[in-house]
């Protein structure tokens, strides 16, 4: 068969015209109002966000409060994370007034998988000189791998745009052919593209430009040669850096928010990396193989990221052009040979940057590539995402052992890569509509409201899906939500307000939704049962509005008295900060009280002769105050004990009786490291002990310094 130029697009139309009908049929039959995924994927936090923007009549790049989740107080919105990577948000942006904003996303995944596609075609065409059969199948291995189609299904639309990291590879080559000035500028370009695009394809890219840059220093003839490359090294990451220059001028000024939402902790990548297994477990969603993954997969809980395979006959194919671009010698000046050497220089480096920080052998801790990155920044916490690089590069290598085996046998490269069709293609992807259900139309015709839904979320992966769920139905029911569920809000005052109001049977939660004025409370049935509670029965301050088969939609009674929510906080904040997990720091005794000995029948008294010093070693960053709680004695008569900060001011004096009294010191402020408290007899005694104590412990404590509402 003789394939023309216009055959080649037909047949490309073709087949992702079928992937579309056998695998998201759901979408293609309702552009408009349904979206891969579930109600808990991110791209539901984007059609979401679309409508808080248009509501609030601001665009992703100036707004900076959503009002409507986690109300009365709201949650701050940085600017910055959409100026640095602006590609998703402004396109999503332009394409909602076009289109809506549901069909906006389905337009841009598409195109996200044709660019990705095109790319790879035109890069084994063109630089790689490969037929039109191993360059179509490359490019359909590089845009419809499993990786590809579980970020999508996750609604990591951005990252699904590999035509600039493709576009760097392309750069590359030429630029070890021609280094130039031109040349420079046009690398440092693509790789600036691949950070607007995403903070993740630029780190992705950055792999691939630092792979390219080392094997062109080595393959350069002479040290002349060597400065000249070092030159264009330098106009290429200057030009990366003019590109991201507004959008970091713009993450400067936003910088202490901005850090709050995009930060995480400090060991969260540690379990983020995949296991070399994890490349040979078939995806959960492919059509013929999926019946084989093995482990655990959740789409609403970071299941996808587990999913790093590419596909048997793919990395077949790439191990056998790997094998033989070893075994022949190819000219310094040769392009093919560059790109086919970039890309099997390319796959090890991207799965050990895939690999978690740290790995056990033998009893000892070794230290991975990623480790260097979790040193640098908590941002990239999630290394899995690194394995597109070698996802893309397998592909491309496929095509070339595709081509090789077509020179000589043209109907066994047809059924091969029949074969690569097949075993990657994806089986029927879950979907969800948008369309408005009953109790959301009810709800939006009622008078504005803030509405808060129970089971509230805790460690209960159903009440998880249910807050993710209702925020991706807000559109439709157009009342702001109680559930605080976002990145950056932890540790505050409004988290702890959520965490004494999380059970609706506690006593106190009807005072403090008044105190947050919460309208309409939601009792989700069908929730409870799933987390195996029977439906609680609602308190007497809500009053039955309507049932639905599955929920009880009451108002709160306006007569219901708000409860003092500062005073609440704080004595509830030790009972707060072991929800949130919170490390207690060491406590270590100091000069000042004796060595332990025995009084009566009890053991562990110290005597405190003079000022001891009480040293609190804190490791956690994120404990601001502790509290010491400690049994003290004071013979013969009462005596009155100080407490001094580290500056030896006094903050609290207890009156000690000769009874066994427990006192509680603190709230003690914490900063990393070592924090002192003093503690002394007010008068000290004549003769004998001043003061004896026992059982010193030591307690962390919520802080609620930090206010979303005064984040303006």
């Amino acid at each position: 068969m003789r394939w023309d130029r216009a055959t080649a697009p037909l047949a490309a139309v073709a087949v992702i015209l079928l992937v579309c009908l056998t695998s998201g049929s759901g979408v293609v039959q309702h552009p408009a109002s349904a979206l891969l995924g579930d109600t808990t994927s991110d791209i539901a936090g984007v059609t979401r966000g679309i409508w808080v923007a248009q509501r609030e009549h601001v665009n992703p790049f100036n707004e900076r409060r959503d009002d409507y989740s986690g109300a009365p107080e709201g949650i701050p919105v940085s600017p910055a994370v959409n100026a640095v990577e602006p590609v998703q948000p402004a396109a999503i942006w332009f394409l909602s007034w076009l289109f809506g904003r549901v069909a906006a996303i389905n337009v841009l995944l598409l195109a996200a998988l044709l660019t990705t596609a095109g790319a790879v075609y035109l890069l084994c065409r063109r630089m790689l000189e490969l037929g039109r059969v191993p360059a179509a199948t490359s490019a359909f291995a590089a845009a419809f791998n499993p990786w590809m189609i579980e970020q999508g299904l996750a609604g990591h639309v951005a990252f699904l745009i590999g035509a600039p990291v493709i576009g760097l590879m392309w750069a590359l080559a030429i630029a070890d052919r021609r280094p130039s000035l031109a040349t420079g500028m046009l690398t440092g370009g693509m790789l600036g593209v691949c950070f607007l695009t995403a903070a993740y394809v630029g780190m992705v890219a950055a792999i691939v430009g630092v792979v390219g840059a080392i094997l062109i220093f080595i393959r350069a003839r002479g040290w002349v040669d060597r400065l000249q490359l070092a030159a264009v090294a330098c106009i290429a990451l200057a030009t990366t850096v003019a590109l991201l220059t507004p959008g970091l001028i713009v993450y400067a000024s936003n910088h202490a928010s901005t850090a709050r939402i995009a930060s995480h902790g400090v060991n969260s990548g540690e379990a983020s990396g995949v296991s070399l297994l994890q490349y040979v477990n078939p995806a959960p969603h492919l059509a013929l193989l999926g019946r084989l993954h093995t482990g655990k997969y959740s789409l609403a809980f970071g299941g996808v990221e587990n999913v790093v395979f590419f596909g048997f006959s793919t990395m077949l194919l790439a191990l056998v052009a790997a094998i033989s671009f070893i075994r022949r010698r190819h000219r310094p000046g040769d392009r093919a040979p560059f790109l086919i050497l970039l890309c099997i220089a390319v796959v090890p480096v991207a799965i050990l940057f895939s690999l978690p920080p740290h790995v056990s052998l033998d009893g000892h801790t070794l230290p991975l590539p990623s480790v260097v990155l979790e040193h640098i920044t908590t941002y990239y916490r999630v290394y899995s995402r690194f394995a597109i690089a070698a996802g893309l590069a397998l592909a491309v290598l496929a095509g070339v052992t595709l081509d090789a085996i077509a020179t000589r046998h043209r109907r066994l490269s047809w059924l091969i890569a029949a074969v690569v069709f097949v075993e990657l293609w994806p089986g029927a992807l879950p979907s969800w509509s948008t369309s408005t259900r009953q109790a959301d139309s009810w709800l939006a015709a009622q008078p504005a409201g803030i509405v808060a839904d129970y089971p509230q979320p805790t460690d209960q992966e159903p009440a998880v899906r249910l807050a993710l769920t209702q925020l991706a139905y807000q559109p439709n029911s157009k009342q702001p939500l109680y559930t605080l569920l976002s990145g950056g809000t932890g540790g505050t005052r409004e988290a702890g307000i959520r965490i004494l109001s999380r059970y609706i049977t506690d006593p106190a939660t009807p005072s403090i939704l008044a105190a947050e004025h919460v309208r309409y409370v939601v009792l989700h049935d069908d929730v409870f049962r799933q987390e195996g509670v029977a439906p609680p029965a609602a308190p007497s301050a809500l009053k039955l509005l309507r049932r639905e088969p599955s929920e009880r939609i009451y108002v709160l009674r306006a007569d219901t008295p708000p409860a003092d929510l500062d005073t609440l906080l704080e004595q509830d904040a030790a009972t707060i900060a072991l929800v949130q997990g919170l490390e207690a720091p060491v406590l270590s005794l100091g000069p000042g009280l004796s060595l332990p000995y025995r009084r009566g029948q009890e053991s562990g008294w110290r005597d405190l002769r003079g000022p001891a010093t009480l040293t609190l070693e804190n490791s956690d960053p994120d404990t601001m105050r502790a509290q010491i709680t400690i049994r003290a004695v004071s013979p013969g008569r009462p005596r009155t004990l100080d407490v001094a900060d580290g500056f030896g001011r006094v903050t609290q004096k207890f009156t000690i009786g000769t009874d066994v009294t427990q006192v509680t010191l603190g709230p003690v402020p914490l900063h990393p490291g070592a924090n002192q408290v003093t503690i002394r007899v007010e008068q000290p005694a004549t003769s004998g002990p001043d003061l004896s104590i026992a059982a010193p412990a030591v307690q962390p404590l919520a802080d609620f310094s930090v206010s979303l509402a005064s984040d303006q």
